[in-house]
């Protein structure tokens, strides 16, 4: 009789757990999903259910943080993030996280300690790398920041975003030719960001190449007719013997 109680009991608790580990599965992918929606209160909802179900489970946490970072309510995320921290010292994704949270308030050498933190916990991912070198680019170490930037285009070679942040480097060193063939790869891997073309014209402007630049503003403003060259493109029509130093007057050609 007891074995037969043993034996019914152990079933209800598998049951039961496998339910439990359904409905956190459930929450926690319904969590990313609003996330990526940028429906913010609906991924603490569901987040909050995942740590109501397994308040263990430091995914849950590092997620919370990243929700409330995308809200841009940093002092709850770096709550979240440092409890995940705390929860799970060696956590990558926390240490990601957290650096991301200090880099957007402007606290960029507490975003390098933590940026460094994770490369030592994980020395092949790119972000950590990409991340510094946007830390160290703020507080002008540029050339270090360079190093960054090609160590996560090492790991990622097909990441337009890292090509950008070399790009920006380059830049600011005044290695235009440099910049433009970053800045080209950032192009050849998102061809519709109007961002990256504004660069390049910003680029092509410093090397005094009018026709390409013009070119490049005409396609950037297919894309986003109000962007940052629609000024210089309107005075350009007006006079097409405008000089480089009176559009640089119109815009700020920092990328």
């Amino acid at each position: 009789m007891k074995t037969k109680l043993f034996f019914i009991l152990s079933i209800f608790v598998l049951v039961s757990t496998g339910v439990v580990f359904y409905q956190f599965k459930s929450y926690f992918d319904k969590s990313i999903s609003a996330l990526a929606k940028k429906d913010y209160y609906q991924a603490l909802h569901y987040v909050d259910k995942t740590i109501n179900l397994y308040p263990y489970y430091t995914g849950s946490y590092v997620n919370k943080c990243l929700i409330y970072s995308n809200m841009d309510l940093l002092d709850e995320a770096l709550k979240f993030c440092n409890q995940a921290i705390e929860m799970s010292p060696n956590n990558f994704e926390a240490h990601v996280n957290i650096a991301n949270v200090f880099f957007k308030k402007e606290q960029f050498e507490d975003s390098i300690e933590y940026n460094d933190r994770a490369i030592k916990l994980n020395p092949n991912h790119s972000y950590a790398y990409y991340n510094k070198g946007s830390a160290l680019l703020k507080i002008k170490k540029i050339e270090e920041s360079l190093q960054y930037f090609e160590k996560a285009v090492e790991y990622s070679p097909k990441n337009s975003l890292f090509y950008k942040g070399k790009a920006t480097a380059l830049f600011t060193l005044k290695s235009y030719e440099l910049s433009l063939d970053s800045i080209l790869k950032a192009i050849k891997f998102a061809p519709q960001n109007y961002k990256y073309l504004d660069d390049k014209a910003s680029i092509l402007l410093k090397l005094n190449r009018i026709d390409e630049f013009i070119i490049t503003i005409e396609k950037s403003l297919s894309i986003n007719p109000n962007g940052k060259y629609k000024k210089t493109y309107e005075c350009f029509l007006r006079n097409s013997q405008t000089s480089i130093k009176e559009l640089e007057t119109i815009n700020s050609l920092d990328i």
